[in-house]
C-alpha cells in the first residue's frame, strides 16, 4: 500500500522538495530549488534514494487541517509533517493540536529551523507520545524517507485495517449509514416487557460492514466514540418517546443506551438534558448503561459525572458486570441503580455449577445492596426459572427476542397479548 503523507509548510519551495523526494515522477518547479534544498536537506543528488508516496501539501496550518480532515475520511494519513512558523495563520503547535483533536493517533513530525517554544515546552504541551517526533531543519533526505518507512513498516496489517475502518466509520456517522435495533428487557415476575436496550448496527442491505464489538473498539481508540454515542443516544431518546404511552413500570427506564467511560465528561450531561428536553420525555424514561471497563470507582472525575447524570434524574446501569475488568468496589462507591450480570454466567446454566453459585451469590448481594438485578443471556426456560429463583428482577436474551427493528419493537410492546408474556414473541 502506498504511504499517504501530508506536508504543511508556508515555504512553497520546501513543499516542492517534498514532492521531488516523495513523488519522483513529479516535475518540481525549478528556479531556486537547489538553494532551498541546500537549506532544508543539504545537498540533494540523483544518487540519493526516493520513495513514491501519495503526497498532499498545504501552505498554512488551517488550510492543512481542512485538507487533513477531508482526506482522512477517504484514507488515513501515515505521516503529517508540520512546520512551526507559518504566519499569518496557525503555527505548528495549534495545527498539531487541531489534528490530534480529531485523530488522536495520527503520527506527526514537527519540523522547523526556528521555534517559539523550547523542546521541553513542546513536550509539556503535546506530551511525550510515540506518535510525535521533532525534527530540526536542515535535515537530510534519508531522514524523511526513514521516518516514513519506519512508521509504515511498524504498523501491523490489523492497525492499518483499523485506521481504514475508523475513516469509514466517520463517514458512516456523518452520512447517516448507521442504524439501531432494540432488545426487550423482561420483568421476571410478570413476563412483561418493561423496556428495551438500544444496540447500534453498521449494515448495508442488512449485511454487516463490521460487528459492534469491532467498530465500537475502533471508535474508542480513534476518537469517534462521542460522535457514535451521540447518535445512539439520540435514537434511544426518540424510541422512548414512541413507547411513552405504554410506560407502566416507572421504576425502570423504557429504553437504555450504552455509554463508554470515554464519553463521561460534562458534555454528556448537556447532551442528555438537551435530548430529553427536545423529545419531551421524562428523564427517568432513559437509562444510561456504563460499560464496566475497569476500576471506575478510583476515577473521581468519572464517578462525579455519573453522579451528575443520576442527579439529573437518569437511571444508571452497570453493564457487563462479572467478567473482564470487574471491580467489586464499583458496587458501593459508584451510584448504580441497576447491575447487569454478563451473559457468560447465564449461558453456563444449568450444566456449570460454578456459574450457578456465582449468579445466586450476586443475586442475593445485589438485593441486599438495594440494586435492581438484571441478567443477560437467558436462552431457555430452565435458565429463566433458575435466575428468577436467584432473585433477579429483569432478564434479557434470545429466549425472549433477538434484537429487532424499531417498528417491530414498538408493535410488540403495545400489543397487550405479547406485553403480558413477551415469550410469546
Amino acid at each position: 500500500m502506498i504511504p499517504r503523507v501530508l506536508a504543511i509548510d508556508d515555504n512553497s519551495g520546501i513543499l516542492n522538495d517534498f514532492r521531488k523526494i516523495l513523488m519522483p515522477s513529479c516535475n518540481a518547479d525549478s528556479g531556486d530549488l537547489e538553494d532551498i534544498e541546500g537549506a532544508l536537506f543539504g545537498s540533494v543528488t540523483a544518487a540519493q534514494p526516493s520513495s513514491h508516496c501519495d503526497l498532499f501539501t498545504a501552505t498554512q496550518g488551517e488550510q492543512g487541517f481542512e485538507l487533513f480532515n477531508k482526506e482522512r475520511l477517504i484514507q488515513a494519513f501515515d505521516v503529517v509533517f508540520v512546520d512551526m512558523r507559518m504566519p499569518p495563520g496557525w503555527d505548528g503547535l495549534r495545527t498539531i493540536r487541531e489534528i490530534w483533536n480529531v485523530e488522536p493517533n495520527q503520527f506527526i513530525v514537527l519540523c522547523s529551523a526556528y521555534s517559539d517554544y523550547s523542546f521541553a515546552e513542546l513536550r509539556a504541551v503535546l506530551g511525550n507520545t510515540p506518535n510525535f517526533l521533532i525534527l530540526n531543519k536542515p535535515f537530510a533526505v534519508d531522514e524523511v524517507l526513514q521516518i516514513i518507512t519506519s512508521v509504515v513498516e511498524r504498523e501491523s496489517d490489523q492497525t492499518r485495517s483499523d485506521k481504514h475502518m475508523a475513516a469509514d466509520l466517520r463517514v458512516a456517522i456523518e452520512d447517516g449509514q448507521l442504524s439501531t435495533m432494540f432488545q426487550p428487557l423482561i420483568d421476571l415476575a410478570t413476563g412483561a416487557t418493561v423496556g428495551f436496550e438500544t444496540l447500534c448496527r453498521w449494515e448495508i442491505c442488512n449485511k454487516p460492514i463490521a460487528y459492534p464489538d469491532q467498530f465500537i473498539d475502533v471508535a474508542e481508540r480513534y476518537g469517534l466514540i462521542r460522535e457514535l454515542g451521540a447518535f445512539v443516544i439520540s435514537e434511544a431518546a426518540a424510541m422512548a418517546k414512541e413507547l411513552l404511552p405504554g410506560w407502566q413500570n416507572k421504576n425502570f427506564p423504557l429504553v437504555t443506551v450504552n455509554v463508554s467511560p470515554k464519553q463521561l465528561d460534562s458534555s454528556i450531561v448537556d447532551l442528555l438534558n438537551s435530548l430529553t428536553a427536545k423529545t419531551g420525555i421524562p428523564v427517568g424514561a432513559l437509562g444510561i448503561e456504563i460499560t464496566e471497563s475497569g476500576d471506575i470507582a478510583s476515577d473521581s472525575m468519572c464517578v462525579g459525572i455519573i453522579r451528575d447524570i443520576q442527579a439529573a434524574g437518569f437511571h444508571i446501569l452497570l453493564d457487563d458486570f462479572g467478567t473482564g475488568h470487574s471491580c467489586l468496589a464499583n458496587l458501593y462507591k459508584v451510584p448504580f441503580d441497576t447491575v447487569k450480570l454478563d451473559r457468560e454466567f447465564c449461558m453456563g446454566l444449568p450444566q456449570c455449577e460454578s456459574a450457578a453459585l456465582l449468579l445466586q451469590a450476586f443475586g442475593k448481594l445485589l438485593t441486599q445492596l438495594g440494586k435492581t438485578a438484571l441478567v443477560e443471556g437467558v436462552e431457555t426456560s430452565e435458565q429463566e426459572s433458575m435466575v428468577r429463583s436467584y432473585g433477579y428482577n429483569i432478564a434479557q436474551g434470545f429466549y425472549y427476542s433477538r434484537p429487532i427493528r424499531r417498528q417491530i419493537a414498538i408493535e410488540r410492546f403495545f400489543d397487550d397479548k405479547n406485553r403480558s408474556d413477551s415469550r410469546a414473541a
